[in-house]
């Protein structure tokens, strides 16, 4: 509260009602002192008084509210994808000895072999395949029944739709195919990088629940 404030009112007040009552009418041109009447100055300094702004007495006296606690909300956490699987030379090397160690073999259509120029284009190439079921098409990863072959055959089947990446144990991509429609036509490795990582993800998933072969590789070392 503003004491002095409030001092300087109530003499100002006062000094008025006793103004009011000690000065008389002006007659014939002279000022008269008259003699100060106490019950007419306090009636004035009350009437000054109740005419006061009263709200900050009001607000002095009464309790400030604290102000309102909140919670703190948590901060979001950024939960990290998880990663996906990256193909190394070693578990290239898993997958080649696991699937070379299959008892039948399988075979690459002769279009996608001889596109590859890796077979010359008079019957399908015998291969040893390693399968991975997925719910958008079966994936293969074929290996050349020739012992010092460095070359690798992935590929992803859609319905009738093969799409194949030639790569060897470094996971660089060489070439790609599509054969469709009874007939197969080279794309572009930046056309097929997107999803050439995404076949070589998925059988680093695989691999990476092999046991290590210890040894390199016969052929693709």
């Amino acid at each position: 509260m503003n004491t002095r404030r409030l001092t300087t009112i109530l003499t100002s007040a006062y000094l008025s009602a006793m103004l009011a009552s000690s000065v008389a009418p002006i007659r014939t041109g002279a000022t008269l002192a008259a003699a100060v009447d106490p019950m007419a100055a306090e009636k004035t300094l009350q009437n000054a008084i109740s005419g006061l702004d009263v709200s900050g007495w009001a607000a002095a006296g009464a309790e400030i509210p604290s102000p309102r606690q909140t919670t703190p909300k948590a901060a979001p956490v950024n939960v990290r994808p998880k990663a996906e699987p990256v193909m190394t030379e070693e578990l290239m090397e898993r997958m080649i000895k696991v699937v070379r160690d299959q008892t039948e073999s399988g075979a690459i259509d002769v279009k996608i072999c001889k596109i590859f120029d890796l077979c010359d284009g008079t019957k399908d190439m015998p291969v040893m395949l390693g399968i991975s079921d997925s719910t958008d098409g079966q994936h293969y990863f074929a290996v050349p029944l020739k012992i010092d072959s460095k070359d690798i055959i992935i590929a992803v089947k859609h319905t009738t739709v093969i799409e194949a990446y030639l790569t060897d144990k470094t996971g660089k991509l060489r070439a790609a195919a599509v054969l469709e429609n009874g007939s197969a036509h080279l794309i572009t490795n930046e056309k097929a990088a997107t999803k050439f990582e995404a076949e070589l993800s998925l059988f680093a998933g695989e691999a990476a629940a092999l046991p290590p072969t210890g040894t390199a590789v016969p052929g693709n070392s």
